[in-house]
Protein backbone atom coordinates (compact mmCIF):
# COMPACT_ATOMS: atom_id res chain seq x y z
CA UNK A 1 0.00 0.00 0.00
CA UNK A 2 1.35 3.40 -1.11
CA UNK A 3 1.34 5.65 1.94
CA UNK A 4 -0.75 9.02 0.71
CA UNK A 5 0.59 11.19 2.71
CA UNK A 6 -1.24 13.83 5.54
CA UNK A 7 -5.01 14.55 4.98
CA UNK A 8 -4.71 17.76 5.88
CA UNK A 9 -8.25 18.29 7.98
CA UNK A 10 -9.33 20.95 10.33
CA UNK A 11 -10.75 20.96 14.17
CA UNK A 12 -13.81 22.85 14.29
CA UNK A 13 -14.31 25.95 16.56
CA UNK A 14 -16.21 24.13 18.65
CA UNK A 15 -16.10 20.44 20.07
CA UNK A 16 -18.67 19.53 22.68
CA UNK A 17 -17.20 16.20 24.20
CA UNK A 18 -19.73 14.48 26.35
CA UNK A 19 -17.33 11.49 27.84
CA UNK A 20 -13.70 10.62 28.28
CA UNK A 21 -13.85 7.02 28.09
CA UNK A 22 -10.35 5.93 28.73
CA UNK A 23 -6.41 7.22 28.75
CA UNK A 24 -3.92 5.10 28.49
CA UNK A 25 -0.45 4.53 27.09
CA UNK A 26 -0.34 1.83 24.35
CA UNK A 27 3.17 -0.39 24.08
CA UNK A 28 3.04 -1.38 20.75
CA UNK A 29 5.69 -3.93 19.36
CA UNK A 30 6.01 -4.76 15.44
CA UNK A 31 2.64 -7.18 14.28
CA UNK A 32 1.34 -8.55 11.52
CA UNK A 33 -1.63 -6.22 10.65
CA UNK A 34 -5.49 -6.70 12.76
CA UNK A 35 -8.53 -5.48 11.70
CA UNK A 36 -10.99 -2.94 13.68
CA UNK A 37 -14.06 -2.95 13.15
CA UNK A 38 -16.64 -0.26 13.81
CA UNK A 39 -14.71 1.62 16.37
CA UNK A 40 -16.37 2.12 19.41
CA UNK A 41 -15.29 5.70 20.19
CA UNK A 42 -13.16 8.60 18.92
CA UNK A 43 -9.58 8.27 19.85
CA UNK A 44 -6.56 11.22 19.99
CA UNK A 45 -3.53 9.20 19.54
CA UNK A 46 0.04 10.87 20.29
CA UNK A 47 3.63 8.79 19.65
CA UNK A 48 6.55 9.50 21.95
CA UNK A 49 8.46 6.55 19.71
CA UNK A 50 7.75 3.42 17.02
CA UNK A 51 5.02 3.93 14.24
CA UNK A 52 1.67 3.05 13.60
CA UNK A 53 0.06 2.31 10.30
CA UNK A 54 -3.48 2.78 10.03
CA UNK A 55 -4.90 2.20 6.39
CA UNK A 56 -8.80 3.59 5.82
CA UNK A 57 -10.35 3.30 2.54
CA UNK A 58 -7.22 2.73 0.61
CA UNK A 59 -5.63 5.50 2.32
CA UNK A 60 -2.28 4.62 4.72
CA UNK A 61 -2.17 7.14 7.75
CA UNK A 62 1.36 7.17 9.99
CA UNK A 63 1.69 7.39 13.21
CA UNK A 64 5.47 8.35 14.61
CA UNK A 65 6.63 11.10 16.96
CA UNK A 66 6.02 14.73 15.61
CA UNK A 67 2.15 14.39 14.67
CA UNK A 68 -0.98 13.31 16.89
CA UNK A 69 -4.16 11.53 15.07
CA UNK A 70 -7.46 11.58 15.70
CA UNK A 71 -9.61 8.09 14.37
CA UNK A 72 -12.66 8.63 13.68
CA UNK A 73 -15.62 7.12 15.43
CA UNK A 74 -17.52 4.08 13.63
CA UNK A 75 -14.17 3.94 11.59
CA UNK A 76 -13.22 0.05 10.47
CA UNK A 77 -9.55 -0.05 9.63
CA UNK A 78 -6.58 -1.67 9.54
CA UNK A 79 -3.75 -1.29 11.98
CA UNK A 80 -0.02 -2.27 11.39
CA UNK A 81 2.65 -1.87 14.18
CA UNK A 82 5.51 -1.36 12.43
CA UNK A 83 7.69 -0.04 14.99
CA UNK A 84 8.29 -0.84 18.60
CA UNK A 85 6.91 2.17 21.09
CA UNK A 86 4.29 3.37 23.23
CA UNK A 87 1.26 5.73 21.83
CA UNK A 88 -0.37 8.09 24.25
CA UNK A 89 -4.27 7.52 23.46
CA UNK A 90 -7.23 9.13 24.62
CA UNK A 91 -10.84 7.35 23.67
CA UNK A 92 -13.33 10.29 23.81
CA UNK A 93 -17.21 10.70 22.86
CA UNK A 94 -18.54 14.09 21.41
CA UNK A 95 -21.74 15.70 20.10
CA UNK A 96 -22.85 14.96 17.02
CA UNK A 97 -21.19 18.32 15.58
CA UNK A 98 -17.68 16.54 15.05
CA UNK A 99 -17.92 14.00 12.82
CA UNK A 100 -15.22 13.46 10.77
CA UNK A 101 -15.12 10.87 8.10
CA UNK A 102 -11.79 10.43 7.77
CA UNK A 103 -8.26 9.95 9.93
CA UNK A 104 -6.85 13.61 10.98
CA UNK A 105 -3.13 13.72 10.64
CA UNK A 106 -1.83 17.21 12.87
CA UNK A 107 1.78 18.20 13.04
CA UNK A 108 2.90 19.14 16.45
CA UNK A 109 5.21 22.34 16.88
CA UNK A 110 6.14 21.12 20.53
CA UNK A 111 5.20 17.57 20.93
CA UNK A 112 6.56 17.20 24.94
CA UNK A 113 4.01 19.71 25.68
CA UNK A 114 0.95 17.46 24.53
CA UNK A 115 2.27 14.44 26.44
CA UNK A 116 3.10 16.56 29.49
CA UNK A 117 -0.75 16.91 29.72
CA UNK A 118 -1.43 13.61 28.53
CA UNK A 119 -0.05 12.88 31.61
CA UNK A 120 -2.01 14.94 33.92
CA UNK A 121 -5.19 13.73 32.19
CA UNK A 122 -4.14 10.49 32.89
CA UNK A 123 -3.81 11.50 36.44
CA UNK A 124 -7.06 12.76 36.48
CA UNK A 125 -8.86 10.02 34.76
CA UNK A 126 -7.95 7.48 37.72
CA UNK A 127 -10.02 9.18 40.38
CA UNK A 128 -14.26 9.88 39.30
CA UNK A 129 -14.00 13.16 41.51
CA UNK A 130 -11.35 15.09 39.17
CA UNK A 131 -14.24 14.42 35.82
CA UNK A 132 -14.23 18.60 35.74
CA UNK A 133 -10.34 18.72 35.69
CA UNK A 134 -9.71 16.07 33.09
CA UNK A 135 -12.11 17.68 30.80
CA UNK A 136 -10.41 20.96 31.64
CA UNK A 137 -6.96 19.38 30.61
CA UNK A 138 -8.38 17.68 27.74
CA UNK A 139 -9.89 20.65 26.16
CA UNK A 140 -6.71 22.69 26.75
CA UNK A 141 -5.03 19.66 24.48
CA UNK A 142 -7.89 20.15 21.84
CA UNK A 143 -7.19 24.13 21.60
CA UNK A 144 -3.62 23.49 20.98
CA UNK A 145 -4.91 21.30 18.44
CA UNK A 146 -7.05 23.92 16.89
CA UNK A 147 -3.84 26.63 17.05
CA UNK A 148 -1.92 23.93 15.32
CA UNK A 149 -3.78 24.29 12.43
CA UNK A 150 -3.67 28.41 12.27
CA UNK A 151 -3.73 29.53 8.51
CA UNK A 152 -0.02 30.21 9.06
CA UNK A 153 0.72 26.90 8.93
CA UNK A 154 -1.05 25.51 6.03
CA UNK A 155 2.25 26.29 4.04
CA UNK A 156 3.93 23.81 6.48
CA UNK A 157 1.44 21.16 6.33
CA UNK A 158 1.32 21.43 3.00
CA UNK A 159 4.79 20.94 2.95
CA UNK A 160 5.22 17.89 5.39
CA UNK A 161 2.21 16.33 3.52
CA UNK A 162 4.43 16.55 0.46
CA UNK A 163 7.82 14.95 2.37
CA UNK A 164 5.13 12.25 4.03
CA UNK A 165 4.42 11.01 0.31
CA UNK A 166 7.90 11.15 -1.56
CA UNK A 167 10.20 11.01 1.04
CA UNK A 168 11.29 7.39 -0.43
CA UNK A 169 12.25 9.26 -3.79
CA UNK A 170 15.98 8.80 -4.24
CA UNK A 171 15.70 12.42 -6.56
CA UNK A 172 13.51 14.52 -3.65
CA UNK A 173 14.91 17.61 -3.80
CA UNK A 174 14.22 20.50 -1.00
CA UNK A 175 13.37 23.15 -3.82
CA UNK A 176 10.71 21.33 -5.25
CA UNK A 177 9.13 20.32 -1.77
CA UNK A 178 8.80 24.46 -0.96
CA UNK A 179 7.53 25.25 -4.66
CA UNK A 180 4.64 22.59 -3.95
CA UNK A 181 3.66 24.15 -0.52
CA UNK A 182 3.64 27.35 -2.66
CA UNK A 183 7.05 29.06 -0.17
CA UNK A 184 10.97 29.71 -0.71
CA UNK A 185 13.35 27.14 0.15
CA UNK A 186 15.25 29.43 2.75
CA UNK A 187 11.94 29.68 4.21
CA UNK A 188 10.81 26.44 4.42
CA UNK A 189 14.10 24.84 6.46
CA UNK A 190 14.17 27.75 8.71
CA UNK A 191 10.10 27.65 9.87
CA UNK A 192 9.44 24.12 9.07
CA UNK A 193 13.07 23.62 11.64
CA UNK A 194 11.30 26.15 13.88
CA UNK A 195 8.02 24.88 13.81
CA UNK A 196 8.93 20.84 14.29
CA UNK A 197 12.42 20.99 15.64
CA UNK A 198 14.00 18.98 13.10
CA UNK A 199 15.09 20.28 9.29
CA UNK A 200 13.13 18.94 6.67
CA UNK A 201 16.07 16.82 5.33
CA UNK A 202 17.39 15.28 8.87
CA UNK A 203 13.29 14.79 8.78
CA UNK A 204 13.12 12.97 5.25
CA UNK A 205 16.00 10.81 6.62
CA UNK A 206 14.40 9.32 10.06
CA UNK A 207 11.27 8.77 7.44
CA UNK A 208 13.74 6.61 5.43
CA UNK A 209 14.96 4.98 8.11
CA UNK A 210 11.73 4.62 10.17
CA UNK A 211 10.55 2.36 7.18
CA UNK A 212 13.78 0.66 6.62
CA UNK A 213 13.40 -0.64 10.32
CA UNK A 214 9.66 -1.65 9.08
CA UNK A 215 11.05 -3.52 5.98
CA UNK A 216 14.28 -5.47 7.79
CA UNK A 217 11.65 -6.26 10.30
CA UNK A 218 9.60 -8.10 8.11
CA UNK A 219 12.33 -10.14 6.27
CA UNK A 220 10.94 -10.46 2.68
CA UNK A 221 14.09 -8.01 0.98
CA UNK A 222 17.41 -7.83 0.85
CA UNK A 223 19.42 -5.04 2.31
CA UNK A 224 19.84 -3.77 -1.08
CA UNK A 225 16.26 -4.06 -1.91
CA UNK A 226 15.13 -2.31 1.22
CA UNK A 227 17.99 0.75 0.81
CA UNK A 228 16.78 1.12 -2.70
CA UNK A 229 13.06 1.43 -1.43
CA UNK A 230 13.38 3.72 0.78
CA UNK A 231 15.55 6.03 -1.10
CA UNK A 232 19.22 5.89 -0.59
CA UNK A 233 21.04 6.58 -3.20
CA UNK A 234 23.34 3.08 -2.46
CA UNK A 235 24.01 0.39 0.05
CA UNK A 236 26.60 2.34 1.54
CA UNK A 237 25.28 5.05 2.32
CA UNK A 238 22.02 3.38 3.76
CA UNK A 239 24.52 1.55 6.45
CA UNK A 240 26.66 4.30 7.08
CA UNK A 241 23.17 6.07 8.06
CA UNK A 242 21.47 3.61 9.74
CA UNK A 243 24.12 2.54 11.83
CA UNK A 244 24.76 5.98 12.88
CA UNK A 245 21.27 6.03 14.03
CA UNK A 246 20.49 2.79 15.08
CA UNK A 247 23.63 2.04 16.36
CA UNK A 248 23.54 -1.24 14.43
CA UNK A 249 24.17 -2.70 11.04
CA UNK A 250 20.70 -3.39 8.64
CA UNK A 251 22.01 -6.64 8.30
CA UNK A 252 22.31 -7.13 12.12
CA UNK A 253 19.20 -5.45 12.69
CA UNK A 254 17.13 -7.45 10.55
CA UNK A 255 19.09 -10.65 12.57
CA UNK A 256 17.98 -9.34 15.98
CA UNK A 257 14.43 -8.33 14.90
CA UNK A 258 13.84 -12.35 13.29
CA UNK A 259 15.73 -13.78 17.11
CA UNK A 260 12.47 -11.71 18.70
CA UNK A 261 10.03 -13.43 16.27
CA UNK A 262 11.17 -16.79 16.75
Amino acid sequence: MREKGVVILHLPDVVTVTAIREVITVPSLPTPPCFMVKRPTFGLSFCTQGEIRYTHYGQTFVSHPGVAIILPKGASYTLERTVEGHFPLINFLCEDTFAPDTFMVIPLREPERYIRRFNRLQQYSNDPRNRHRSMAVFYDILAMLGDEQREDSLPLQRALAYLQEHYSEPQLRMETVAAEAGIGEVWLRRQFTAAYGISPKQYVLERRLSKAQQLLTEGQQTVTQIAEACGFADIYHFSRCFKSKIGVSPTMYAQEQRGRLL
